[in-house]
């Protein structure tokens, strides 16, 4: 639960472990993927789901 005020600007930086995962779950994508309106994909079935 929040009890004070947020404030957007805290001091720090991006984590180690932000760095890394946005490196390893990151993908470049080529021309084509971008200049077509529609793309299909295999998405893997969320944990838990039946």
């Amino acid at each position: 639960m929040l009890i004070g005020t947020r404030n957007p600007d805290l001091p720090g930086d991006v984590t180690e472990g932000i760095v890394k995962w946005r490196n390893d779950m990151t993908i470049m994508l080529g021309p084509g993927v971008l200049n077509n309106a529609t793309v299909s994909m295999n998405v893997p079935k969320r944990a838990g789901d039946q």
